[in-house]
């Protein structure tokens, strides 16, 4: 039986707490724990009493990743959840020369035919149905449900609770709030954010901001 992997989490707020959820619902899932946890890493330590509580600390900086003194081996979860720094700090990842984990929580649904990027992530209750692509380092939140030929670009993060009806296609680093609706073959363009409860209907273009029902572009 292969030892577990060591694994640490980048970004200690709540994303990262639901990262370490899934990473300890893995373990008690499998006949032998799959991941060895080593710690958070993050530039303040805000979280301190709540990490402390659960047995777990804050073990340094993000550049720990490549000063030699973690283990050569240890991979890592980003689970920050503004896109724009988790491409950033994805690529220090990578500078690094450190594996992206993938995480799926086992009480999520993955159909046939689904392909997940490196560092994806997709949280509890989530349901990805079939011929679905996630794309790297992007966050498919609790609940949220991806139907056929969904497709999610890099960094992207859809909301807990989300609904993306089939051949739906979300940018790269689009930001979906909670509980956003997209109906059957709608797009979001590159680096958009749309605004929690809202109906996408159509077509959003790359770096809006919208809300409403049904979603339309704000003024910037």
């Amino acid at each position: 039986m292969a030892p577990p992997r060591a694994l640490v989490i980048v970004g200690a707020g709540g994303q990262g707490r639901e990262a370490l959820d899934t990473v300890e619902a893995l373990n008690a899932a499998a006949p032998a724990p799959v991941w060895r946890f080593l710690g958070f890493l993050a530039h303040d330590d805000r979280t301190a009493e709540l990490l402390a509580a659960r047995g777990v600390a804050v073990i340094g900086p993000v550049e720990r990743l490549g000063d030699g003194s973690l283990e050569p081996d240890a991979e890592v979860v980003v689970a920050i959840g503004d896109p724009a720094v988790r491409r950033r700090v994805a690529d220090e990842v990578a500078a690094a020369g450190r594996r992206a984990a993938t995480l799926v929580h086992p009480s999520a649904q993955v159909g046939s035919q689904v392909v997940l990027g490196e560092g994806a992530y997709v949280g509890p209750a989530a349901v990805l149905t079939t011929n679905v692509r996630v794309g790297r380092h992007a966050i498919v939140n609790v609940a949220a449900t991806l139907s056929h030929d969904v497709v999610v670009g890099d960094f992207a993060t859809i909301g807990p609770g989300s609904h993306l009806a089939g051949n739906v296609h979300i940018g790269d680093d689009a930001d979906l709030g909670i509980g956003v609706v997209a109906r059957p073959g709608s797009s979001i363009g590159a680096g958009a954010v749309v605004g929690a409860g809202a109906v996408v209907i159509g077509d959003l273009p790359a770096d809006v901001v919208a809300y409403g029902v049904p979603a339309r572009p704000v003024p910037a």
